[in-house]
């Protein structure tokens, strides 16, 4: 990698710490905190809202008090003078107290009252008022529940409930009606003493103590026309501000996801650094955007529900990084490498709680920003069934997936076979198992349908089966035969990685070809790399056996003998048939079934175990097998005492 590639990490960082450092140095003298009027200066008449006339003269008071402001000491004095100007913005924060925004959302009410605030000015100073006595006053007892300030669509509402009941209002649609009725009516001249034609375009252009008026006078005249109620240039530079931001948050993304963390806790969050970033960058930009740069009208409510957005949505990154980082941490190995017990579950856990945080987050900043959550919510109850159809699936999975880490039919790194495919289990999710294959592909199977199937975990298993069977060709002795039997028990049973208790072997078949001895032994070990090995070893040392006994493997064929076919020994023939004869003058004949008589004759009275075996020294037969051994097993006699 060239040195420049090197240094890009290193740059970015400089980059989001030069941000920071001018974020912080301009929202330090953004807050109006810092340019509070004194006391001596703020001479306000108490806001009386008991009566429609209260409330409008109320608002005149507030108007003129602007009026005169702005007469004595001009827009520039108000942007160069930070205690002029925080007293402007609290003369319009007093006039949006009387407008109703409790149907605003609550990320934008401040900034659509105050946008409404100027639309009254600019509207009740082009208007001739109605005398005194005829709005509703509070001394005429019964007052009306609305007054529309006549010639205009501007009403003033008594409010039913909430924290402001009773008290008269301008509506909430007045942010609307203003708003068209003003283009209507902006040709008529503004009554002032200000010497300003329009309250919008006048207050839009001045900004805070931070950016001074000449600055604002040199402007190009077409960077200062309004869109949105706001000045272009403003609009540019609250663009500017906000791309800082996301470029900023976008390379320390990619730092903290690129780059490996170091580990412990500081590792485990290091995720939670970009919306921690974005939260505090946005809670410096945003007093510069509405103080210091004082963007208005539609555009600093389109702003504001910006702002809202995206600080729900960081907020919800940041619960998200910081839950994951959390349950990691809490299951990470131990200071041995030993993993702790149900660590699976505690991360299912943590993505359960870190999904339904997240919605929690986000469905309140949809409320804030205007989005009607809450109806929605109350409307699943009308379509509640389609929509129980609808996630039925992804509750299926879910409980699927919940139950598998609570049964542990199967564990993340365990190899098993499901269906006819086999795998080692990845990762259980929410909503699938995630397999790989001994192909290495991985497979995706649904938490529902997984759990529904027959789950054969291999790494559970605490020995390994090794079955084959070994052939031996028809010119093998008996004796041969009885050589390869024992010598193989024996290997088997001295072997150290043998489950000696289980061993079996047994001559099973005499095959069409060949005879037949079956091997069924147990493993010592659940890795199926070391089972392979031992079973490699005990099937090279069975054939040892067989080529050092003199026997050989057969193979499947057969043998064409063309003969003349030669009569049996008469003698043998006839010695058979004088038998059988005699069994049928006697009254003797075993068809269809021998006598009991015969039976209880000839039960036992072959040599067993044969002769010449260790078995018969004692009549006792000892088996390694316990399937062979029965409890009531009593001790055989020989068969010289039974006869």
């Amino acid at each position: 990698m060239s040195g420049f590639a090197r240094q890009r990490p290193g740059a970015a960082v400089c980059a989001i710490l030069a941000v920071l450092n001018l974020v912080f140095v301009v929202a330090a003298t953004a807050s109006p905190a810092g340019w509070e009027p004194s006391a001596g200066t703020q001479h306000f008449r108490p806001i009386r809202t008991d009566s429609p006339r209260q409330t409008l003269e109320t608002f005149r008071y507030i108007a003129d008090e602007l009026d005169q402001m702005v007469a004595d000491y001009g827009l520039e004095s108000a942007s160069d003078e930070g205690e002029t100007y925080s007293r402007l913005n609290l003369l319009i924060d007093q006039a949006a107290a009387l407008v109703d925004g409790s149907s605003l959302p609550e990320g934008s009410r401040q900034q659509i009252t105050s946008a409404t605030v100027i639309h009254l000015l600019d509207i009740l100073g082009r208007i001739e008022l109605p005398p005194r006595e005829s709005i509703p006053g509070a001394e005429q007892g019964d007052l009306p529940s609305s007054w529309l300030v006549p010639g205009t669509p501007i009403r003033i509402v008594r409010i039913a409930d909430g924290p402001r009941e009773n008290e008269y209002l301008f509506s909430a649609k007045t942010h609307d009606d203003t708003s068209r009725f003003l283009r209507g009516i902006n040709d008529l001249p503004l009554r002032t003493r200000a010497g300003i034609s329009n309250w919008s375009e006048a207050l839009s252009q001045i900004t805070g103590p931070l950016i001074p008026a000449a600055f604002v006078l040199n402007m190009p005249d077409p960077l200062k026309l309004l869109w949105l109620e706001t000045p272009i240039w403003k609009i540019l530079l609250v663009a500017i501000l906000y791309s800082l931001l996301f470029v900023s948050a976008y390379w320390l993304n990619r730092l903290s996801s690129r780059h490996k963390a170091p580990r412990g806790v500081a590792g485990s969050f290091a995720r939670c650094l970009p919306p921690m970033w974005v939260l505090l960058v946005l809670w410096c930009v945003e007093p510069v955007v509405t103080y210091q740069l004082n963007v208005a009208g539609s555009f600093l409510a389109t702003i504001s529900i910006a702002n809202a957005a995206i600080r729900y949505t960081a907020c919800a990154w940041l619960f998200w990084n910081a839950t994951q980082a959390l349950f990691g941490h809490l299951v990470r190995p131990g200071a041995g490498g030993t993993e702790k017990a149900n660590r699976e579950i505690f991360l299912l856990l943590g993505k359960v709680v870190a999904v339904f945080g997240v919605v929690a987050i986000l469905s309140t900043g949809a409320q804030v920003i205007g989005l009607p959550v809450l109806s929605i919510v109350a409307g699943l109850g009308v379509g509640g069934l389609a929509v129980a159809l609808a996630i039925r699936p992804t509750l299926e999975n879910l409980i699927a997936g919940i139950m598998l880490y609570l049964d542990h039919p199967v564990r993340v790194g365990d190899f098993c076979s499901f269906g006819d495919k086999l795998g080692t289990v990845e990762n259980i999710g929410l909503r699938t198992t995630k397999i790989r294959g001994r192909d290495r592909t991985l497979i995706t199977v649904p938490n529902a349908e997984f759990a529904d199937m027959e789950l054969v975990n291999w790494a559970a298993c605490d020995m390994m089966l090794i079955t084959s069977t070994v052939s031996l060709r028809y010119e093998t002795s008996s004796d041969q035969l009885r050589h390869v039997l024992v010598k193989m028990r024996e290997m088997f049973h001295a072997h150290p990685k043998i489950e000696s208790e289980s061993v079996r072997i047994r001559l099973v078949e005499l095959g069409p070809s060949s005879l037949q001895i079956n091997i069924r032994v147990y493993a010592l070990t659940r890795e199926w790399n070391e089972f392979f090995a031992v079973r490699e070893d005990v099937l090279l040392r069975a054939k040892d056996i067989v080529h050092a006994s003199g026997s050989r493997f057969a193979l499947p064929a057969q043998t064409l003998h063309l003969t003349r076919d030669a009569a049996g020994d008469k003698d043998l023939t006839a010695l058979a048939e004088r038998e059988v004869e005699n069994w049928r003058s006697s009254g003797r004949l075993p068809f269809p079934a021998p006598s009991p008589e015969r039976l209880q004759e000839l039960e036992g009275s072959l040599d067993w175990p044969p002769y010449g075996s260790v078995g018969r020294q004692w009549q006792e037969l000892n088996v390694s097998e316990p399937l062979s051994r029965g409890d009531g097993d009593e001790e055989e006699k020989p068969v010289s005492d039974r006869q």
